[in-house]
């Protein structure tokens, strides 16, 4: 089992568990794929795996999952909700390289983002952001 193995099989658990989740489309030929990557002494098989689901309120829940051994291990989960909802998408990252782990969660506005918006949805989740900051070493700007 991979580093990120066991959250990737939590969060589609617990999704089927909440929610009556259906198939989303992944393009034939994604939704496995396998290669090398590196040369000589560091070369390292690489898997990719990709999943999609959707729901009723959820128009696409995506997870990439990449698995390079000692070289690399990524999980990217996404939800975007379906356009009738005033909701941000959610995103998160979870990256591992040889030089060490890049966490990245990250909620973007489907539509404008204004005064309005980030009162909404912004605001009620800055404490928990300024509590986690001081532990957590800024990463450096991200578009």
């Amino acid at each position: 089992m991979t580093l990120y193995q066991p959250f990737l099989e939590l969060a589609i658990a617990t999704l089927q568990k909440k929610l009556d989740l259906e198939p989303y489309p992944i393009p034939q030929g994604f939704e496995r794929k396998e290669g090398l990557m590196g040369k000589g002494k560091r070369e390292e098989a690489v898997l990719t795996t990709s999943y999609g689901f959707k729901s009723e309120k959820l128009r696409q829940i995506r997870a990439a999952h990449v698995e390079g051994g000692n070289s690399l291990q990524v999980l990217n989960f996404v939800i975007f909700p379906d356009l009738n909802y005033d909701l941000p998408f959610f995103g998160a990252d979870l990256v591992t390289l040889p030089g060490g782990h890049l966490i990245a969660i990250d909620m973007q506005p489907l539509f404008s983002q204004d005064k309005s918006y980030q009162a909404k949805y912004s605001e009620p989740i800055m404490a928990m952001f300024h509590e986690y900051q001081k532990d957590l070493p800024w990463g450096g700007g991200f578009p």
